[in-house]
């Protein structure tokens, strides 16, 4: 489990050198990454810790500082915004469902292209948020940035969502916009409508009078476009949305 300092006030004499001792562990636990952690509800001001942000972002820290979240989302690529922002609200709305205690547990990547300055190329950006305990042994956020360009990734911005098992992490789910925001047709809102109410394939076959092939087809339809593992979740995303 992960504790980070936060809520430090302004550096001072005294609190100078605590900070610089919170940036040497973290850049020595994340070599290579940018950490902003969240003061404010509402993912409005990151506060960042690490020393490369400056670099990272391309301009002085005085500049930095000052920036907000809407300032940081103007950077990203104009074909990258709209799905960032959906996988934000996905995340958000995945986060409230869980439990403060539950919520250390889990970790959000979310994946995209950015550039920090007009004249720069675009870069892939590989973004995970967690949740942590504060100074106050409050749950807070951060977010951990890396230039991901040199890895094998998709243009796709994409969200994966992750949980502690044992020593490491586990990923149990993914939202993909350009996939999961399809539209569902009439016949598969009625077939999933029937999942709900418990009818099997070989009688939802029946009771629409088409091909066992058919519903299946549907179904794996059904899953690709709502995003849902397995049959459960669907049905709980079924539920949710009745």
């Amino acid at each position: 489990m992960i504790t980070l300092l936060s809520g430090l006030p302004s550096p001072t004499q005294a609190t100078s050198s605590l900070l610089s001792q919170e940036l040497s562990v973290l850049d020595q636990f994340f070599p290579g990454w940018v950490l902003a952690i969240f003061e404010n509800e509402g993912w409005e001001t990151p506060r960042f810790l690490s020393r490369k942000a400056a670099e990272f972002w391309g301009m002085p820290e005085e500049e930095l500082a000052r920036k907000t979240c809407h300032d940081m989302e103007a950077m990203i690529h104009p074909d990258d915004l709209e799905g960032y922002l959906l996988c934000k609200r996905r995340m958000i709305e995945l986060q409230k469902k869980l439990r403060p205690t539950e919520a250390l547990h889990y970790r959000f990547a979310i994946q995209f292209r950015l550039r920090s300055q007009r004249h720069q190329p675009y870069r892939h950006v590989y973004g995970e948020v967690l949740t942590y305990l504060d100074s106050h042994n409050r749950t807070a956020q951060a977010m951990m940035y890396r230039d991901a360009s040199a890895d094998r990734v998709s243009d796709r911005v994409q969200l994966s969502w992750f949980r502690t098992q044992g020593l490491g992490y586990q990923k149990v789910g993914s939202y993909i916009p350009a996939a999961a925001d399809q539209e569902l047709t009439l016949r598969e809102e009625e077939i999933m409508h029937l999942i709900k109410d418990g009818f099997s394939s070989k009688e939802i076959a029946d009771r629409l009078s088409i091909s066992l092939n058919t519903v299946k087809n549907h179904r794996k339809n059904l899953l690709r476009k709502t995003q849902s593992r397995n049959m459960a979740d669907l049905v709980y995303t079924v539920a949710r949305g009745a």
